[in-house]
């Protein structure tokens, strides 16, 4: 029991770790992405003012001067809500430290963010899955959950043999004898009405409840590592051509 529980403090120091990874990479992206709307901002500005001054001389038409207008406002819309989403970032963040949400964060630039590996350098999706299912501390909490209950079912089995208490030690027969002798004294204790089946039987329900534990918490790591995958490729091809 003292393992499984040194194993869900670590696991639950490996969670909020990765959970200050992602806010910490989510405001650093946000930074940049806040940066370039302001920029875009001001690009259209001016394509807007350059589209009145030709409307005002009779070069375009009404409706060229309210598409630019309407693409400004849509640039606006934009900017607005990548400031939103830095807010947001911002507030996840200092809530993950344990800090007041209007606290100020400084961080890196998003480029000193970027993965050293790529997609294709990792191994086969096959070791990958091997690598995760032996690191995984949900697997190895499992483990000390299945030794835990194979305790509890030996101890049940254990306890339903008969029991043989043996004592001895210097006694008098009566008060008034001063004349001491050894004695000895013992007692069978015969488990008749209490056979255990009840403690055996949960504990063999439990065992099978944590074996199909296992082949779920396999299933969902399996899932989350393809899908992982996946979305890193994704990604991977977006920024290539970005």
């Amino acid at each position: 029991q003292i393992s499984k529980a040194e194993f869900q403090v670590a696991k639950t120091l490996w969670e909020i770790h990765t959970q200050v990874h992602i806010a910490y990479a989510s405001i650093s992206a946000g930074y940049d992405l806040f940066t370039l709307a302001k920029e875009r901002l001001k690009f259209y500005k001016s394509l807007a003012e350059i589209a009145q001054k030709r409307y005002e001389s009779g070069v375009i038409a009404k409706i060229e001067l309210d598409r630019a207008n309407m693409e400004l406002l849509a640039v606006e819309n934009s900017l607005d809500a990548f400031d939103g989403n830095l807010k947001k970032a911002k507030i996840d963040f200092n809530h993950i430290l344990g800090n007041e949400s209007d606290i100020e964060v400084k961080v890196k630039e998003a480029l000193e963010l970027k993965p050293q590996v790529m997609t294709q350098e990792y191994e086969p999706l096959k070791n990958i899955l091997e690598e995760a299912l032996n690191k995984r501390l949900e697997l190895a909490i499992l483990e000390r959950d299945f030794g835990i209950t194979r305790a509890q079912l030996k101890k049940a089995k254990w306890e339903r043999l008969p029991s043989l208490y043996v004592e001895g030690g210097p006694a008098k027969p009566s008060f008034r004898d001063n004349i001491w002798g050894p004695y000895v004294g013992g007692s069978f204790e015969l488990p008749v009405f209490n056979r255990k089946q009840g403690e055996i039987a949960q504990a063999n329900a439990n065992l099978h409840f944590l074996e199909e534990q296992k082949d779920r918490i396999q299933h969902d790591i399996r899932i989350e590592v393809a899908n992982a995958l996946k979305d890193l490729e994704v990604k991977e091809r977006q920024v290539y051509r970005f």
